[in-house]
């Protein structure tokens, strides 16, 4: 996408397949929220930042999630670290969505300690070398209203009343408890280098997993708030868990939607009861087709079965999208 967006007369048009198109910074900045929870509920000894040994912190983070998730408490405040960057309960691609608290927030933590455990060790050292130093802050979060637009609020809310535990006392913890700046080179060094503006003259084209923890959907979401041409942009989505879980008769749908639009200066019919027939073996004649008519709430749409492929659309509405990614847009000075 960025190369797309500084070189525009290089590209005709642009497929992102669970892309973080929220933007490094933002991406950082939610495993920073996350880890933070963690540390603040539940392991004051970990480092969030400058850490200095990452094997061995990492180490220490997975030991402290698999304790916590013995038990109820532990499971609740798990829940809220992850809700606080939409991490989903739902880490296996192709099995059905769990629906208990525990294997939910167990499949959470999959995502904590390994798909993005590397946040508590080598991946923030690593860009932390690169950028100069620390790019991620949580400097005037009011964690309460990070929470209020998270899409997993609903899981928390169980699994606090499960504990027996009181969530508003815990978001008060987590508002008092002390806060991590970022060095301004370091952010406008990652900024400069992993933030995409949405300002590519030509038609984009998206493709997620709606259960994505890895790169969660808002990304896609943020990214949509921020086209400067909605008519270039067509987002669509696969009912599945995981990162990246496609099908190849998936990713062809995007690309031929995009391939499509290109030739013919018109988005194909992309809802789900076009998209979930078969691919032909070679592209089709291109063809001129009407425009869909953008979707503003965009709702999930019911679970595809296992052996049928499925291409979700929705198209959004940039006056009511809320995008909860954090940190892609340049960096304030009150943070």
């Amino acid at each position: 996408m960025l190369l797309a967006e500084r070189n525009p007369g290089r590209f005709a048009g642009v497929a992102s397949l669970c892309g973080v198109l929220g933007g490094t910074t933002g991406h950082f900045n939610s495993a920073l929220d996350t880890n933070y929870a963690v540390k603040t509920l539940l392991a004051p000894d970990l480092e969030l930042v400058r850490i200095k040994d990452p094997q061995a912190n990492t180490s220490a983070a997975r030991r402290a999630l698999g304790t916590a998730l013995a038990d109820p408490g532990g499971r609740a405040r798990l829940a809220l670290a992850a809700a606080l960057a939409n991490i989903p309960g739902r880490y296996t691609s192709r099995a059905p969505a769990p629906d208990t608290v525990a294997s939910q927030v167990e499949q959470q933590v999959y995502y904590a300690a390994y798909d993005r455990g590397a946040f508590w060790g080598a991946n923030r050292s690593d860009i932390e070398k690169l950028a100069g130093g620390n790019p991620s802050w949580n400097t005037g979060v009011d964690y309460r209203a990070l929470f209020a637009r998270s899409s997993q609020k609903a899981l928390v809310k169980r699994a606090y009343r499960e504990a027996g535990l009181s969530l508003r006392d815990d978001l008060a913890r987590l508002n008092a408890a002390p806060r991590i700046k970022a060095d301004p080179a370091a952010v406008r060094y990652l900024g400069h280098y992993g933030t995409p503006s949405g300002r590519t003259p030509w038609p984009v084209v998206t493709l997620h997993s709606t259960g994505d923890g890895n790169v969660p959907p808002e990304n896609q979401r943020w990214y949509a708030t921020h086209v400067h041409n909605p008519a270039n942009l067509r987002q669509l989505y696969v009912d599945r868990g995981y990162h990246c879980s496609f099908t190849a008769s998936e990713e062809i749908a995007a690309l031929q939607a995009l391939l499509t639009r290109m030739d013919t200066a018109h988005w194909p019919d992309t809802r789900p009861r076009r998209s979930t027939a078969s691919p032909p073996r070679s592209p089709p004649t291109p063809r001129r087709c009407s425009t869909q008519t953008p979707n503003p709430a965009c709702t999930p749409r019911p679970r595809p079965s296992p052996t049928t492929a499925r291409a979700t659309t929705c198209v959004h509405d940039r006056s009511t999208t809320k995008a909860m990614v954090r940190g892609g847009e340049p960096w304030p000075s009150s943070r």
